[in-house]
């Protein structure tokens, strides 16, 4: 807290207590031009950089998760062969490049609500259990198995609760993350 507060001064940066389930956690909030960013989990600064670096290249699951507005989708998956991830319920997900694609190696597919597209074919299937309209978006709320996903669309797209639909991530706007939850780096 002293450092936070130490920074803030420095900086020039308000500190604001975020309640996030049961931990409180502090942030630093961050203005654009600033090259100073960072999430504090256990104490300890997961990352630094501007706002846009931290949303664009998330060190790890935690700071993904805490960066951005809906937060990252997240999907446990399992290396496949040639630049494929399998999903629970052997769904493939293919053309994701990353090093290390150790087969049946444990990772965690990150992805934004705006960087997937509704397929008739293939992709992550979800359940919608609602709809959110916000002016020139709409966001469908769901669930892949027991994980959450949130995927914003169209408002003209015809997608109401209660409808099964298929998403695929764009494969240039992924995350890879191994096992222990860090970001695993493009080659």
């Amino acid at each position: 807290v002293d450092l936070l507060l130490s920074i803030g001064t420095w900086t020039g940066l308000s500190i604001e207590n975020v309640r996030l389930g049961r931990q409180s956690r502090r942030l630093a909030v961050l203005e654009e031009r600033e090259r100073i960013g960072m999430d504090l989990h256990d104490g300890i600064i997961q990352q630094a950089g501007t706002p846009q670096e931290i949303y664009d290249q998330p060190a790890n699951t935690f700071v993904a998760h805490f960066i951005g507005t809906p937060r990252m989708n997240f999907v446990e998956a399992k290396a496949g062969a040639d630049s494929t991830l399998v999903l629970a319920g052997d769904v493939v997900i293919r053309g994701i490049e990353f090093p290390d694609a150790t087969p049946n190696r444990k990772l965690t597919l990150g992805f934004r609500p705006d960087n997937c597209v509704i397929s008739s074919t293939e992709g992550i299937p979800v359940n919608v259990e609602s709809t959110e309209y916000v002016g020139n978006s709409r966001y469908l709320h769901g669930k892949y198995g027991d994980e959450e996903i949130i995927v914003r669309v169209d408002p003209s797209e015809a997608v109401e609760r209660g409808a099964s639909i298929r998403i695929v991530p764009q494969a240039d706007s992924v995350h890879l993350f191994d096992a222990s939850g860090i970001r695993i780096q493009a080659d």
